[in-house]
């Protein structure tokens, strides 16, 4: 995952290529011994995507994700501004596009280890325009 985003940093960021990245992470399709959703976005058929902590009596939910029915749209909307030329510097951009990322959680785990691969392709664009 991180070798194509540094090595291949000029492609489109697409949801094909997050789908590989994230089958990539899950290849048996678990997360630890929970079955996942791989290459795919997420559903809420178990209620909506929350960032959790605690026991289970006494949850402190620290972040829920938009509702799955807007994921499709929100992610078009992201790899549409991804993908455009912004005057923004790259390593802003890297750090917008992480948190972007993260704030959609499109997928039912590995949010954070694909929002930091991004960050990563926009940094590694950033060196590869330097040395031009």
């Amino acid at each position: 995952m991180i070798l194509d985003a540094t090595g291949n940093c000029a492609a489109p960021l697409t949801l094909d290529r997050l789908y590989g990245w994230h089958a990539a992470l899950f290849p048996k399709g678990y997360s630890g011994f929970q079955r996942i959703r791989t290459g795919k976005l997420r559903d809420d058929a178990n209620g909506p995507m929350r960032v959790v902590s605690g026991p289970l009596q006494r949850q402190r939910i620290h972040f829920e994700a938009p509702p799955a029915e807007c994921l499709l749209s929100e992610m078009n909307h992201f790899l549409d501004w991804a993908n455009n030329d912004t005057a923004m510097p790259l390593l802003i951009k890297a750090g917008v596009a992480h948190l972007w990322f993260v704030m959609l959680h499109p997928f039912d785990d590995g949010n954070g280890r694909i929002a930091r691969a991004i960050g990563d392709l926009f940094l590694a664009c950033g060196v590869a325009a330097t040395k031009e």
